[in-house]
């Protein structure tokens, strides 16, 4: 009786590990998950402001162009 009660309890553990690996990693995808949601969020209103400034009627400032070279750049647009 005693191998067997091993036996069962080492698989319990062996389980119980598996699932702790399991929800580490699915704690460690959701984050990064996030972490690109909020990339792709940050680069969808550089595009929408890089946008709007070019296609700015003809008051364009200095400042204006500078921030646009600074989003083409932060946008990978261009090389530095």
């Amino acid at each position: 009786m005693r191998p067997k009660a091993r036996l069962i309890v080492n698989v319990f553990q062996s389980a119980l590990r598996a699932k702790i690996e399991a929800e580490s990693a699915f704690v460690l995808a959701h984050d990064q998950l996030g972490k690109l949601l909020d990339d792709l969020i940050a680069e969808s209103e550089g595009l929408r402001r890089l946008y709007f400034l070019e296609n700015k009627a003809k008051d364009t400032t200095d400042s204006d162009i500078e921030e646009m070279v600074n989003l083409r750049r932060k946008l990978g647009l261009v090389t530095p």
